[in-house]
């Protein structure tokens, strides 16, 4: 199958799993209309619109016969994508319903009626997510990337639903990343074994007391700034690999936050300890994120019914979207509390 076309699911065994998100995207041709099954007609996407996000807009989505609209529901999405699906040529045919948050199980009812749902590697489509999806009168998952082992695809062959995804992807993105990452970091620790590593580490510890004895440390503070700006140089040029996009959300407080409190958190003036923060924030990120008002509830349903109520209503305002109300009081928990 040619990169820029949806390639329809029939068995897992035809194809290798991959958990991958990068990709470009097409749609169906006539075979693979015919293979989703009737009415699985694509909608053209414009080779702009693909470049303009580094996931396939709208990938594999069943459009519509005639001037009918088609109710889709779309998960795990941001603000850009909101804005690129929209742009899409022939979205018009949709009426579209967009969600932050992911689908899985406990999310499920949130389909409310939708004939199809687009969802993302972060959504867990399983046996139970997909027989209320059915329940619901869903007949389509399209999926916005290559991977396709978050769905239970015996499952949704027993329960008539069609899923598609993008069936190529860049195979040199891990790879970049990867060496890029390693290479950096090597480079790094060579800088900081070396006399003027060295010569940081004291200027750090006391910088008057440097310049007291008579030592010049602009030059090297100015050395050191334009380090950092290189490695800001490279890591703004990986995450433009997998998202070409710099939305607004860029702009805030919570881009550079997050920086410096990875930093703190794993140890500054360590190298392995940025990398252990940047783990421990993602993956904290990753279970906040995902939280709703169903998730509470299911979370809090052990509870009379009014203190269940009322923890839902104090912990939402802390996950979900606003799971960066929950970054904010561990910053400042980090800067009381920690030593030094």
């Amino acid at each position: 199958m040619p990169v820029g076309r949806v390639e329809p699911i029939a068995d897992p065994k035809e194809s290798p799993q991959r958990d991958d998100a990068d990709g470009e995207s097409g749609f169906p041709s006539r075979a693979a209309r015919a293979h989703c099954g009737a009415g699985s007609t694509g909608l053209p996407v414009t080779a702009t619109v693909r470049r303009a996000i580094a996931i396939p807009p709208g990938a594999g989505l069943v459009a519509v016969d005639g001037n009918d609209r088609m109710r889709t529901a779309f998960y795990d999405t941001k603000p850009y994508d909101r804005e690129y699906l929209r742009a899409t040529p022939g979205a018009s045919g949709i009426d579209w319903e967009f969600h932050e948050f992911r689908l899985t199980a406990e999310t499920a009812a949130s389909v409310r009626g939708a004939e199809a749902v687009c969802v993302f590697v972060n959504d867990r489509l399983d046996r139970p997510c997909l027989e209320q999806l059915a329940e619901g009168g869903v007949r389509q998952v399209a999926l916005r990337c290559a991977g396709f082992n978050n769905v239970d695809l015996a499952a949704a062959r027993e329960l008539g639903i069609a899923v598609t995804r993008v069936p190529a992807y860049s195979p040199h993105a891990v790879a970049e990343h990867a060496v890029a990452l390693i290479l950096a970091y090597y480079l790094a620790l060579r800088i900081t074994r070396s006399p003027f590593g060295m010569t940081l580490r004291a200027i750090k510890s006391n910088q008057n007391r440097m310049n007291f004895t008579g030592f010049n440390t602009r030059p090297y503070t100015l050395a050191a700034f334009v380090i950092s700006g290189m490695y800001a140089g490279l890591a703004g040029s990986l995450m433009a690999v997998v998202d070409p996009l710099a939305g607004a959300e860029c702009m805030q407080w919570t881009a550079s936050g997050e920086v410096v409190l990875m930093t703190i958190l794993g140890g500054s003036g360590t190298l392995l300890g940025p990398v252990l923060g940047a783990g421990i924030i993602k993956y904290f990120e990753n279970i906040f994120s995902a939280f709703n008002d169903q998730v509470l509830s299911r979370m809090f349903d052990f509870l009379p019914d009014w203190l269940g109520d009322l923890m839902v209503a104090l912990v939402q305002p802390f996950v979900g979207e606003g799971w960066h109300l929950t970054l904010g009081v561990v910053f400042m928990l980090i800067v009381i509390f920690l030593p030094g």
